[in-house]
């Protein structure tokens, strides 16, 4: 009989240590977890920001953009009534030629 009882307080000693370790093993896993939970929330912060700052870039990018369309037709407008111009100076000159030729050819 006390051979059972010392067998008994034995596996009960073991099996108590056996929990005081899983309990310790349990507690480093959830600190390895909370470490990286954290790890992961500073990754997202960081994805975040990183995420901000290439939207911010492309508005930037697209409001240049804007801006050049703006100017490019501008400068279209600009070519647009210089052409003008030089069609009328260049209608102008063929009829003053014409006409001093005119002139010339009757003299």
């Amino acid at each position: 009989y006390q051979r059972s009882v010392r067998e008994a307080v034995v596996s009960t000693q073991s099996t108590g240590e056996s929990i005081h370790e899983l309990s310790i093993q349990l507690t480093t896993i959830r600190s390895e977890i909370q470490s990286i939970t954290q790890e992961v929330r500073v990754c997202d912060e960081r994805i975040v920001t990183i995420d901000n700052s290439i939207e911010a870039k492309i508005a930037a990018l697209r409001n240049e953009m804007g801006e050049r369309d703006v100017m490019i037709g501008q400068i279209r407008e600009e070519l647009a009534s210089r052409d003008a111009v030089l069609a009328d100076q260049a209608k102008q000159l063929r009829y003053e030629l014409t006409r001093d030729c005119s002139l010339c050819r009757g003299m």
